[in-house]
């Protein structure tokens, strides 16, 4: 599959933003059911160990929340087409790095995460927050596909004047890759000149971004 309806086609796509509105909703109830349990092991003695344990799923799904809503954000602009691409120089590698290592995000990004940077082009010139949202929302889609005890594989490399990033999910028991995500970073890609690539068969998904 690769992302050729291109954003000036998205206000008849209205769809996506559904899409979205249903990982919200899932991760809401997720939120409420721990708070439920929570509230269940505090009229228990010896409870503190759970508590803690429900209270981290909470947190994790919080950010998580926020990381969705920024995606409700890039796609209410493109509807309105009120989406503005805003480039600037900046480094591409500090901003993987900050980005891979941000607590916020540890639970979304896999184990295995390459660079293949060359020194001579670590200033990029692109839309630092939508890339950084593309990345995410590969980062989660990968994360939240990848089969029980399987490690995806995520690299970031820069080949000439585009920025790739490529991902996969090892087999044996490797799921389809979810559609929704994908047609969400199908079009970050197209808003910022670039182009989607999804193998399922191979169960991997490319980036690339002219920087």
């Amino acid at each position: 599959m690769k992302s050729s309806t291109g954003v000036r086609d998205l206000p008849a796509d209205k769809w996506l933003i559904n899409d979205v509105f249903h990982e919200l909703r899932s991760m809401l109830s997720a939120i409420l059911s721990s708070v439920e349990l929570i509230e269940m092991y505090a009229a228990k003695p010896d409870s503190g160990g759970r508590i803690s344990r429900q209270a981290g799923s909470i947190k994790l799904q919080v950010m998580e929340l926020e990381f969705q809503l920024q995606n409700v954000k890039v796609i209410q602009d493109m509807l309105n087409a009120s989406q503005v691409i805003h480039r600037s120089h900046f480094n591409i590698v500090h901003m993987l790095e900050q980005l891979v290592e941000d607590e916020r995000y540890a639970h979304i990004f896999p184990a295995r995460v390459a660079f293949d940077m060359n020194d001579d082009r670590e200033i990029a010139f692109a839309d630092e927050q939508l890339l950084r949202q593309t990345v995410l929302n590969v980062a989660w889609c990968l994360n939240r596909n990848a089969a029980p005890g399987a490690t995806p594989e995520l690299k970031f490399s820069v080949n000439g004047e585009y920025f790739e990033l490529t991902g996969a999910l090892p087999a044996p028991g490797r799921p389809a890759l979810d559609q929704r995500m994908c047609r969400l970073i199908g079009y970050l890609a197209d808003l910022q000149g670039g182009a989607f690539e999804l193998n399922e068969a191979e169960g991997t998904l490319a980036v690339k971004v002219p920087v």
